[in-house]
Formats: C-alpha cells, structure tokens, sequence
C-alpha cells in the first residue's frame, strides 16, 4: 500500500499506466502540475490575509530602515498568484528579496532559504527577524541564526514552540496589536528580544481588550528585515 503504480489508464484524465521509470516521472510531474493549478484556482477565489499582516508589512515597507522579504517553500508560479491576490502589485513590488520553492534545493526545515535571503539582503542574520507559523519554518530560521516571531494557527497553536527556539509566540498580529516597533525595536539594538512585551501578554493569556504594553524603540542606522511568511489564514 502507497509504493504502487497505477497499472489502468485513465480515459477521462487521458493518463496511461506508468511502466518505465520515465513514464513514472512524468506521470508525477504531471500530477504536481494539476495539484499546481488547482491550488492556484482555489487561491484566487479564496485567498485572504492573516490578521495583521498586511498592517505589520505597510508598517516595515514604510520605514527606510527596515527591508522586507517574502520566503515560500511553494512554487514560484503559486507564491506569485499567491502575492497578487493577498498583496496586490504595489506591495510586492516593493520587496527587497523574493524566495520561493524553485529557488533551493532542499526545504525546511533546512535553513538553505533563509540562508540565501540573508546573503541577497547582505545582513547580519541576528538583525533579521522573520515570522513563521510552524515548526519546521522555526526550524529553519533559526537555523539561519535569525530571530523568529511564530504566529500560530488551529493546527499549529498545541506545539512547543519555545522548546523549538522561538523568540516570541502570539494567536496573530492583531491579537495584542503587535507593531513594528515589537518586533524590531530591541534587536535594533542588538538585544535581540522579539515583542517583549506582547510575548509576556501572549505567555500569560492576556484579555485581547488589555492595554497594550509599551515596547521600547531606538533610532537605528542599520538596516533590518521583516520575512512575512504567515500570509493565509
């Protein structure tokens, strides 16, 4: 079960029954690429914004200071639909780096994207802070050796985050109205503490109705990067 090649042809999709190893690759191929399209089709119809992101990422595409980055483990034909829909053209055009699936050739966990976006920003990873939603996306930030806000999902929101080596953990952006100034103002100056105050909010269960706490900021000639990867709910 599940190592089996189809031994009948499909009429109805015009599929044959694989028998050499080339018609086992395309068959594959061919396959990804209708997963490929439906995937883009739904996209377009149903695609919508995590809460906070698209205020967080106006936030950092206004500040000179800061650099903003999107990485994707999808294929670039999909992350490219992907951006038009939840971002529009401005926004995307406006990116200092753009990483999808088809640009490395190993997947998180491994840190390779991470890795080649740093180098393209040309930064220090330690003034990079970028915001996941999942375990192996933490694992490959980190391995990256960059700070890592998690934003988590129904799936996601029982998994040991911390343990993993997350900086922070918050429901979503809007939750504790988390800022730009949160999630860089510290490791603007090298602290390296991500969303200090909304994190301790998060830890303790906060009232979403709560004051905000306060979040120290600094003036800074360096310049930082914002990776937004939770971009769907």
């Amino acid at each position: 079960m599940g190592t089996e090649w189809p031994t009948n042809t499909n009429d109805k999709l015009g599929l044959s029954a694989p028998y050499s190893d080339a018609d086992k690759i395309a068959l594959v191929d061919h396959l990804q690429a209708e997963k490929t399209q439906i995937y883009m089709s739904l996209l377009a119809s149903n695609a919508v914004p995590r809460p906070g992101v698209l205020r967080l990422m106006d936030e950092a595409l206004a500040d000179p200071d800061c650099l903003v980055g999107i990485t994707s483990a999808s294929t670039k034909e999909a992350v490219v639909l992907l951006l038009k829909t939840i971002l529009g053209d401005d926004r995307t055009s406006k990116l200092d780096v753009f990483l999808a699936g088809d640009d490395v050739d190993k997947k998180k966990p491994d840190p390779q994207i991470y890795n080649m976006a740093i180098e393209r920003l040309q930064i220090d990873p330690k003034i990079a802070v970028v915001i996941e939603d999942s375990k192996i996306g933490l694992m490959a930030a980190k391995g990256a050796g960059c700070n890592c806000l998690i934003t988590t999902t129904t799936s996601t929101n029982m998994e040991p985050f911390y343990a993993t080596g997350a900086d922070a953990v918050v429901p979503d952006l809007d939750c504790y109205a988390v800022t730009l100034d949160d999630v860089v103002g510290k490791v603007r100056k090298g602290d390296r503490t991500v969303c200090d105050g909304k994190k301790n909010a998060a830890d303790e269960g906060a009232d979403e109705g709560a004051a905000a706490p306060e979040v120290e900021t600094a003036e800074s000639d360096m310049r930082k990067t914002v990776a937004m990867l939770s971009l769907m709910k």
